[in-house]
C-alpha cells in the first residue's frame, strides 16, 4: 500500500514505497540517491550559513546526499524513476517480485519538492510533497485510474552526524492523508521514523545497516477495506489487507571504486508488516525477499546519482527483476 515508504524506505526501503513513504522520506532528508546544491552565501556572505561543516563528520557521498544542503535555508528536488525489468526497463510493467497483492506493478515517475530550515549542522526540517506520472513512456494506458498523482504534503525531522565510529542520518515525519491513493484506502495520517548508518573503513569498503518502520491511521475500521475482498480476504487476518504497521531492517555494504563510483548492495531480507484488523497485535508477515545492486555515481558533494536493479536469488531470471534510478537535488 505504501508506494515504496517513508523509511523504507524510511529507510531504503528503497524497494516497496507506500503512497507517503516517499513524501515522508524526502521530507525527513531521506528521499532516494542524489543531490545538488547552488550555494548563496557566495552572494550573501554567511547569511544562509549555520555554524561548523558537517562534512568534517560524514564522508560517506550517501550520507552526505541525505543529509541535504549545509545551507540554513534551502530547497531539496528528488526524481525517482520505478521501471520495469531488465528486459524492458522503460515498458509500462513493472514485475511485482513479492507475489503479493497491492505492489506496484507499473513504471512510473516522480519528482519531490520539500523546503528545508536547518539550525545546525547537525539538524533540520522539512515539508514538502512530489507528484507522480504512472506509465510516463507510454501515456495514460488505465482509464479506470488517474495517470498524474499529488502526494500528501509531509513533515519531517533530520539528524545527521556521528555515533561513535558510525556516520548516520536519522529522521522522523508525518504525511497527512489528501492523495488519491491515500483516500483509496481511507489512510489519514501517517508516522514514520528511520536510521541509516555506515562504518567506513580504510580501505574504501563502507558496511552498514537501514532501519525504517511506519504506523497508519484509517478512518474505516478493520474489515472494510475498500479493495476487492473476494480476491483478499481468505490470505489476510482480520479480513483486511491493509497495513496498520510495518518494520523494515536492511544491511548494506558499499565499495568505493574512486571519489565519484561506488558499487551498492543492500540485502533485503528482513521486512515485515502487520495488518490491520489483526487480533493477535504482534503478529507480522514477511513482505518479501530480494537482493539489490547499483552503482552509486557522486558527481559532486551534493550530487548524488543512483541506478540500480532488484531481483530474487531464489528466482534469477532478467524478466523478473525490477530496475530503477533516483535522484535529488539541494538547491541553495
Amino acid at each position: 500500500m505504501m508506494r515504496s515508504a517513508l523509511i523504507l524506505a524510511l529507510a531504503l526501503c528503497v524497494s516497496e514505497r507506500g503512497f507517503a513513504e516517499d513524501a515522508l522520506a524526502a521530507a525527513a532528508g531521506k528521499k532516494s540517491d542524489s543531490n545538488t546544491s547552488m550555494k548563496v552565501e557566495d552572494a550573501a556572505g554567511t547569511k544562509n550559513k549555520v555554524p561548523g561543516d558537517i562534512d568534517e563528520e560524514i564522508t560517506n557521498a550517501k550520507l552526505r546526499a541525505d543529509s541535504g544542503s549545509k545551507s540554513k535555508f534551502s530547497i531539496s528536488n528528488s526524481w525517482t524513476y520505478t521501471g520495469g525489468s531488465i528486459s524492458n526497463a522503460f515498458g509500462s510493467e513493472r514485475p511485482n517480485l513479492s507475489g503479493q497483492p497491492g505492489q506496484q506493478t507499473v513504471t512510473s515517475i516522480s519528482t519531490g519538492l520539500s523546503a528545508r530550515y536547518r539550525w545546525t549542522k547537525h539538524d533540520s526540517m522539512t515539508l514538502g510533497t512530489s507528484f507522480g506520472i504512472l506509465t510516463p513512456f507510454q501515456g495514460h494506458i488505465d482509464k479506470s485510474n488517474n495517470q498524474t498523482t499529488v502526494y500528501d504534503p509531509s513533515l519531517g525531522y533530520a539528524r545527521v552526524g556521528k555515533l561513535g565510529p558510525i556516520q548516520s542520518v536519522t529522521g522522523i515525519g508525518y504525511a497527512y492523508g489528501t492523495s488519491v491513493p491515500a483516500l483509496s484506502v481511507h489512510v489519514t495520517h501517517q508516522f514514520g521514523a528511520f536510521y541509516n548508518g555506515m562504518y567506513v573503513f580504510k580501505n574504501r569498503f563502507s558496511t552498514g545497516i537501514s532501519i525504517g518502520t511506519n504506523y497508519n491511521v484509517y478512518s474505516t475500521a478493520a474489515g472494510s477495506d475498500p479493495t476487492d475482498k473476494a480476491v483478499y480476504k481468505p490470505h489476510y487476518y482480520g479480513n483486511d489487507r491493509r497495513t496498520l504497521y510495518d518494520l523494515s531492517i536492511y544491511p548494506l555494504a558499499e565499495y568505493k571504486l574512486n571519489d565519484r563510483y561506488s558499487i551498492r548492495t543492500v540485502f533485503g531480507y528482513l521486512n515485515w508488516k502487520h495488518l490491520y484488523g489483526d487480533q493477535n497485535s504482534t503478529r507480522l508477515i514477511q513482505k518479501y525477499v530480494y537482493q539489490s545492486l547499483g552503482m552509486a555515481i557522486s558527481v559532486a558533494r551534493d550530487v548524488y546519482v543512483y541506478p540500480y536493479i532488484q531481483v530474487v536469488p531464489s528466482d534469477l531470471r532478467s524478466d523478473f527483476t525490477n530496475v530503477a534510478l533516483s535522484a535529488s537535488i539541494n538547491m541553495f
